[in-house]
Protein backbone atom coordinates (compact mmCIF):
# COMPACT_ATOMS: atom_id res chain seq x y z
CA UNK A 1 0.00 0.00 0.00
CA UNK A 2 1.11 3.65 -0.55
CA UNK A 3 1.84 6.30 1.85
CA UNK A 4 -1.21 8.87 1.57
CA UNK A 5 -0.29 12.27 -0.09
CA UNK A 6 -0.81 14.63 2.71
CA UNK A 7 -3.18 17.54 0.70
CA UNK A 8 -5.60 15.03 0.46
CA UNK A 9 -6.38 14.40 3.83
CA UNK A 10 -6.55 17.93 3.99
CA UNK A 11 -9.13 17.64 0.68
CA UNK A 12 -10.80 14.99 2.94
CA UNK A 13 -11.50 17.88 5.63
CA UNK A 14 -13.22 20.44 2.95
CA UNK A 15 -15.34 17.57 2.08
CA UNK A 16 -16.53 17.09 5.46
CA UNK A 17 -16.96 20.35 6.72
CA UNK A 18 -19.09 21.41 3.41
CA UNK A 19 -21.48 18.17 4.02
CA UNK A 20 -21.47 18.69 7.82
CA UNK A 21 -21.85 22.42 7.25
CA UNK A 22 -24.77 21.88 4.61
CA UNK A 23 -26.85 19.27 7.06
CA UNK A 24 -26.32 21.61 10.23
CA UNK A 25 -27.80 24.39 8.77
CA UNK A 26 -31.04 22.75 7.88
CA UNK A 27 -31.37 22.04 11.23
CA UNK A 28 -29.87 25.12 13.02
CA UNK A 29 -31.66 27.56 10.77
CA UNK A 30 -35.49 26.70 11.30
CA UNK A 31 -36.36 29.65 13.15
CA UNK A 32 -40.46 30.04 13.42
CA UNK A 33 -41.28 32.83 10.95
CA UNK A 34 -37.81 33.07 9.34
CA UNK A 35 -37.72 31.37 5.58
CA UNK A 36 -34.86 28.74 5.77
CA UNK A 37 -31.54 29.82 4.02
CA UNK A 38 -31.59 27.44 1.40
CA UNK A 39 -28.48 27.83 -0.17
CA UNK A 40 -26.82 27.15 2.43
CA UNK A 41 -27.50 23.40 1.84
CA UNK A 42 -25.73 23.79 -1.41
CA UNK A 43 -22.63 22.62 0.09
CA UNK A 44 -23.47 19.14 0.44
CA UNK A 45 -23.79 18.25 -3.20
CA UNK A 46 -19.92 19.88 -3.72
CA UNK A 47 -19.06 17.82 -0.18
CA UNK A 48 -20.54 14.41 -1.54
CA UNK A 49 -18.76 14.57 -5.17
CA UNK A 50 -15.83 15.87 -3.64
CA UNK A 51 -15.77 12.72 -1.26
CA UNK A 52 -16.85 10.08 -4.26
CA UNK A 53 -14.00 11.66 -6.02
CA UNK A 54 -11.22 11.62 -3.66
CA UNK A 55 -12.34 8.04 -3.11
CA UNK A 56 -11.50 6.76 -6.12
CA UNK A 57 -8.20 8.94 -6.25
CA UNK A 58 -7.51 7.25 -2.78
CA UNK A 59 -8.39 3.92 -3.49
CA UNK A 60 -6.68 3.61 -7.09
CA UNK A 61 -3.21 5.13 -5.14
CA UNK A 62 -3.20 2.32 -2.55
CA UNK A 63 -5.10 -0.71 -3.73
CA UNK A 64 -4.19 -0.34 -8.07
CA UNK A 65 -2.32 -3.97 -8.15
CA UNK A 66 -5.25 -5.72 -5.90
CA UNK A 67 -6.54 -7.42 -9.27
CA UNK A 68 -3.01 -8.61 -9.79
CA UNK A 69 -2.85 -10.72 -6.43
CA UNK A 70 -5.99 -13.05 -7.61
CA UNK A 71 -8.68 -13.53 -4.99
CA UNK A 72 -6.41 -13.59 -1.88
CA UNK A 73 -5.71 -9.65 -2.84
CA UNK A 74 -9.22 -8.82 -3.74
CA UNK A 75 -10.19 -10.36 -0.38
CA UNK A 76 -7.86 -8.85 1.61
CA UNK A 77 -8.94 -4.97 -0.22
CA UNK A 78 -12.62 -5.90 1.06
CA UNK A 79 -11.82 -7.02 4.18
CA UNK A 80 -9.38 -3.92 4.95
CA UNK A 81 -12.02 -1.31 3.25
CA UNK A 82 -15.53 -3.40 5.75
CA UNK A 83 -13.38 -3.26 8.47
CA UNK A 84 -12.74 0.61 8.17
CA UNK A 85 -16.47 1.30 7.81
CA UNK A 86 -18.57 -1.30 9.37
CA UNK A 87 -17.83 -1.41 13.25
CA UNK A 88 -18.56 2.75 13.44
CA UNK A 89 -21.47 1.84 11.20
CA UNK A 90 -22.88 -0.08 12.94
CA UNK A 91 -22.09 1.95 16.14
CA UNK A 92 -24.14 4.57 15.03
CA UNK A 93 -27.17 2.39 13.37
CA UNK A 94 -27.25 0.86 17.54
CA UNK A 95 -27.28 4.11 19.39
CA UNK A 96 -29.54 5.66 16.27
CA UNK A 97 -32.39 3.42 17.22
CA UNK A 98 -31.42 3.25 20.98
CA UNK A 99 -31.56 6.94 21.52
CA UNK A 100 -34.53 7.77 18.63
CA UNK A 101 -38.19 8.17 19.62
CA UNK A 102 -39.32 5.12 17.88
CA UNK A 103 -37.91 2.32 19.85
CA UNK A 104 -39.30 4.36 22.98
CA UNK A 105 -42.57 4.71 21.73
CA UNK A 106 -42.61 1.36 20.82
CA UNK A 107 -41.47 0.10 24.37
CA UNK A 108 -44.64 1.78 25.80
CA UNK A 109 -46.64 0.75 23.69
CA UNK A 110 -47.33 4.20 21.45
CA UNK A 111 -48.18 4.27 18.02
CA UNK A 112 -44.13 3.68 16.03
CA UNK A 113 -42.84 2.90 13.07
CA UNK A 114 -40.43 0.64 14.98
CA UNK A 115 -41.80 -2.65 13.63
CA UNK A 116 -41.35 -0.88 9.76
CA UNK A 117 -37.21 0.22 10.71
CA UNK A 118 -36.98 -3.96 11.90
CA UNK A 119 -37.94 -5.17 8.28
CA UNK A 120 -35.73 -2.00 6.80
CA UNK A 121 -32.66 -2.88 9.25
CA UNK A 122 -31.76 -6.27 6.77
CA UNK A 123 -30.42 -3.56 3.91
CA UNK A 124 -28.92 -1.35 6.21
CA UNK A 125 -26.85 -4.13 7.99
CA UNK A 126 -25.58 -5.29 4.74
CA UNK A 127 -24.30 -1.57 3.09
CA UNK A 128 -27.10 -2.19 0.24
CA UNK A 129 -29.99 0.45 1.75
CA UNK A 130 -28.89 2.87 -0.97
CA UNK A 131 -28.67 0.16 -4.10
CA UNK A 132 -32.21 -0.28 -4.47
CA UNK A 133 -35.35 1.87 -4.17
CA UNK A 134 -38.18 0.01 -2.05
CA UNK A 135 -40.66 1.42 0.20
CA UNK A 136 -41.87 1.46 3.66
CA UNK A 137 -45.47 2.38 4.40
CA UNK A 138 -44.84 6.58 3.03
CA UNK A 139 -40.71 6.60 3.57
CA UNK A 140 -38.51 5.04 0.80
CA UNK A 141 -35.92 2.83 2.13
CA UNK A 142 -32.93 5.89 2.42
CA UNK A 143 -35.74 7.40 4.92
CA UNK A 144 -37.21 4.76 6.80
CA UNK A 145 -34.48 4.00 9.62
CA UNK A 146 -34.32 7.35 11.16
CA UNK A 147 -33.30 10.10 11.92
CA UNK A 148 -29.42 9.94 11.34
CA UNK A 149 -29.07 6.41 9.95
CA UNK A 150 -30.55 7.86 7.19
CA UNK A 151 -27.38 9.44 6.07
CA UNK A 152 -25.62 6.40 5.86
CA UNK A 153 -26.60 6.07 2.24
CA UNK A 154 -23.17 7.46 1.34
CA UNK A 155 -21.46 4.20 2.48
CA UNK A 156 -23.66 1.75 1.09
CA UNK A 157 -22.79 3.58 -2.37
CA UNK A 158 -19.29 3.56 -1.46
CA UNK A 159 -19.53 0.08 -0.41
CA UNK A 160 -20.88 -0.52 -4.31
CA UNK A 161 -17.61 1.10 -5.81
CA UNK A 162 -15.40 -1.19 -3.60
CA UNK A 163 -16.97 -4.24 -5.23
CA UNK A 164 -16.61 -2.59 -8.05
CA UNK A 165 -12.98 -1.75 -8.13
CA UNK A 166 -11.17 -4.82 -8.91
CA UNK A 167 -12.69 -4.91 -12.18
CA UNK A 168 -12.08 -1.24 -12.74
CA UNK A 169 -8.42 -1.96 -11.59
CA UNK A 170 -7.81 -4.29 -14.47
CA UNK A 171 -9.23 -2.43 -16.97
CA UNK A 172 -7.44 1.08 -15.98
CA UNK A 173 -4.22 -0.73 -15.73
CA UNK A 174 -3.81 -1.27 -19.06
CA UNK A 175 -3.85 2.58 -19.81
CA UNK A 176 -0.83 3.70 -20.40
CA UNK A 177 0.34 7.73 -21.29
CA UNK A 178 -0.59 10.89 -19.76
CA UNK A 179 -1.78 11.64 -23.18
CA UNK A 180 -4.36 8.23 -23.20
CA UNK A 181 -5.01 8.90 -19.36
CA UNK A 182 -6.20 12.72 -20.35
CA UNK A 183 -8.11 11.58 -23.42
CA UNK A 184 -9.74 9.00 -21.01
CA UNK A 185 -11.24 11.69 -18.34
CA UNK A 186 -12.12 13.72 -21.07
CA UNK A 187 -14.14 11.22 -22.97
CA UNK A 188 -15.50 9.54 -19.58
CA UNK A 189 -16.85 12.71 -18.39
CA UNK A 190 -18.45 13.25 -21.62
CA UNK A 191 -20.80 10.01 -21.12
CA UNK A 192 -21.71 10.43 -18.14
CA UNK A 193 -22.23 14.15 -18.50
CA UNK A 194 -24.78 13.06 -21.33
CA UNK A 195 -25.94 9.99 -19.36
CA UNK A 196 -26.79 12.43 -16.12
CA UNK A 197 -28.20 14.95 -18.30
CA UNK A 198 -30.11 12.62 -20.48
CA UNK A 199 -31.90 10.79 -17.03
CA UNK A 200 -32.56 13.94 -15.88
CA UNK A 201 -34.55 15.08 -18.99
CA UNK A 202 -36.64 12.27 -18.85
CA UNK A 203 -37.82 13.08 -15.58
CA UNK A 204 -41.46 13.12 -15.96
CA UNK A 205 -41.72 10.27 -18.01
CA UNK A 206 -39.28 8.25 -15.22
CA UNK A 207 -41.64 9.42 -12.50
CA UNK A 208 -44.89 7.82 -14.41
CA UNK A 209 -43.72 4.74 -14.44
CA UNK A 210 -42.42 4.65 -10.63
CA UNK A 211 -45.85 6.13 -9.56
CA UNK A 212 -47.55 3.18 -11.88
CA UNK A 213 -44.71 0.76 -10.69
CA UNK A 214 -44.22 2.02 -6.60
CA UNK A 215 -47.08 4.19 -5.81
CA UNK A 216 -48.16 7.91 -5.33
CA UNK A 217 -45.21 7.95 -2.43
CA UNK A 218 -42.52 7.11 -5.36
CA UNK A 219 -43.45 10.60 -7.54
CA UNK A 220 -42.07 13.99 -7.11
CA UNK A 221 -45.58 15.43 -6.18
CA UNK A 222 -45.90 13.64 -2.80
CA UNK A 223 -42.23 14.36 -1.66
CA UNK A 224 -38.78 14.74 -4.21
CA UNK A 225 -36.93 13.08 -1.24
CA UNK A 226 -38.54 9.79 -1.31
CA UNK A 227 -39.21 9.99 -4.76
CA UNK A 228 -37.87 7.19 -7.16
CA UNK A 229 -36.70 10.14 -9.53
CA UNK A 230 -34.41 11.13 -6.39
CA UNK A 231 -32.86 8.28 -5.68
CA UNK A 232 -31.95 7.38 -9.43
CA UNK A 233 -30.15 10.42 -9.39
CA UNK A 234 -28.96 11.23 -6.33
CA UNK A 235 -28.38 8.15 -3.74
CA UNK A 236 -27.99 5.24 -6.21
CA UNK A 237 -24.54 3.86 -6.99
CA UNK A 238 -25.20 3.08 -10.48
CA UNK A 239 -25.13 6.85 -11.07
CA UNK A 240 -22.72 8.07 -8.61
CA UNK A 241 -20.63 5.61 -9.75
CA UNK A 242 -19.09 8.03 -12.58
CA UNK A 243 -17.27 10.32 -10.16
CA UNK A 244 -15.60 7.35 -8.61
CA UNK A 245 -14.15 6.00 -11.52
CA UNK A 246 -13.29 9.83 -12.72
CA UNK A 247 -11.10 9.61 -9.05
CA UNK A 248 -9.27 6.41 -10.46
CA UNK A 249 -8.49 7.42 -13.57
CA UNK A 250 -6.90 10.88 -11.86
CA UNK A 251 -5.15 9.11 -9.95
CA UNK A 252 -3.65 6.45 -12.54
CA UNK A 253 -2.36 9.66 -14.64
CA UNK A 254 -1.02 11.36 -11.05
CA UNK A 255 0.67 7.92 -10.22
CA UNK A 256 2.22 7.84 -14.08
CA UNK A 257 3.58 10.79 -13.82
CA UNK A 258 4.82 10.69 -9.45
CA UNK A 259 8.37 9.63 -11.24
CA UNK A 260 8.58 12.46 -13.05
CA UNK A 261 10.10 16.12 -11.42
CA UNK A 262 8.18 19.36 -12.38
CA UNK A 263 9.72 21.54 -14.28
CA UNK A 264 8.48 25.36 -14.45
CA UNK A 265 6.50 25.36 -17.31
CA UNK A 266 4.68 22.15 -16.03
CA UNK A 267 4.21 24.34 -13.28
CA UNK A 268 2.46 26.86 -14.31
CA UNK A 269 0.41 25.08 -16.09
CA UNK A 270 -0.80 23.43 -13.07
CA UNK A 271 -1.05 26.59 -10.93
CA UNK A 272 -3.58 27.83 -14.03
CA UNK A 273 -5.65 24.18 -13.57
CA UNK A 274 -5.99 24.63 -10.44
CA UNK A 275 -6.99 27.85 -10.53
CA UNK A 276 -9.74 26.90 -13.37
CA UNK A 277 -10.57 23.88 -10.97
CA UNK A 278 -11.58 26.55 -7.73
CA UNK A 279 -12.86 29.22 -9.66
CA UNK A 280 -15.54 26.64 -11.85
CA UNK A 281 -16.77 24.80 -8.46
CA UNK A 282 -19.04 28.05 -7.20
CA UNK A 283 -19.58 28.81 -10.90
CA UNK A 284 -20.58 25.58 -11.78
CA UNK A 285 -22.77 25.15 -8.62
CA UNK A 286 -24.51 28.43 -9.56
CA UNK A 287 -25.58 27.47 -12.77
CA UNK A 288 -27.23 24.30 -11.08
CA UNK A 289 -29.38 25.89 -9.07
CA UNK A 290 -30.35 28.22 -11.92
CA UNK A 291 -33.10 27.58 -13.87
CA UNK A 292 -31.63 30.13 -16.48
CA UNK A 293 -28.77 27.37 -17.50
CA UNK A 294 -31.36 23.91 -18.59
CA UNK A 295 -27.92 22.36 -18.83
CA UNK A 296 -26.22 22.79 -16.04
CA UNK A 297 -29.40 22.38 -13.89
CA UNK A 298 -29.82 18.89 -15.64
CA UNK A 299 -26.59 18.05 -13.55
CA UNK A 300 -27.45 19.29 -10.30
CA UNK A 301 -27.81 15.33 -8.96
CA UNK A 302 -24.59 14.45 -9.53
CA UNK A 303 -21.87 14.67 -11.53
CA UNK A 304 -21.92 18.51 -12.53
CA UNK A 305 -18.73 19.28 -10.58
CA UNK A 306 -16.89 16.10 -10.59
CA UNK A 307 -14.63 17.56 -13.14
CA UNK A 308 -13.18 20.52 -11.33
CA UNK A 309 -13.47 18.35 -8.21
CA UNK A 310 -10.61 15.87 -10.47
CA UNK A 311 -8.38 19.25 -11.59
CA UNK A 312 -8.59 20.21 -7.73
CA UNK A 313 -7.54 16.74 -6.30
CA UNK A 314 -4.73 16.78 -9.26
CA UNK A 315 -3.35 19.48 -9.01
CA UNK A 316 -3.10 19.82 -4.74
CA UNK A 317 -1.55 16.48 -5.45
CA UNK A 318 0.88 17.43 -8.28
CA UNK A 319 2.80 20.74 -7.54
CA UNK A 320 3.38 22.75 -4.73
CA UNK A 321 1.36 25.80 -4.63
CA UNK A 322 0.09 27.75 -1.72
CA UNK A 323 -2.70 26.29 -1.85
CA UNK A 324 -1.57 22.51 -1.47
CA UNK A 325 0.58 24.19 1.52
CA UNK A 326 -2.58 25.34 2.80
CA UNK A 327 -4.11 21.67 2.97
CA UNK A 328 -0.52 20.35 4.10
CA UNK A 329 -0.59 22.52 6.91
CA UNK A 330 -1.10 20.31 10.58
CA UNK A 331 -4.29 21.91 11.36
CA UNK A 332 -5.83 20.20 7.81
CA UNK A 333 -3.82 17.53 8.62
CA UNK A 334 -4.95 16.99 11.70
CA UNK A 335 -8.67 17.76 10.99
CA UNK A 336 -8.81 15.98 7.62
CA UNK A 337 -7.28 12.53 9.67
Amino acid sequence: MKTEVPSLTGLRFLAAFCVAFAHGSVVLLKIDGVPRLTWLSVPAGLGMTLFFVLSGFVIHYNYRKVAEEGISGVGRFLWARFSRLYPLFLFVIVVDQIFGRELYRYATGGNSSFPTILSALPYYLTFTHSWVYKLFESSSLIYVVAPNSSLSWSISTEWFFYLSYPVLALVIARMRGPRIMIAAMIAWSAIWISLASGLDSRSPEIDAWATNHFGAVAGVQLGYQDSFVRWLNYFSPYLRIGEFVLGCLVSHLFVQMEGRSVDKTEHRVGVILLALGLISIPTISCLTYSSASPFFHSLRSNYALAPSVALVIFTSARYATPWARLLNSPPFIALGE
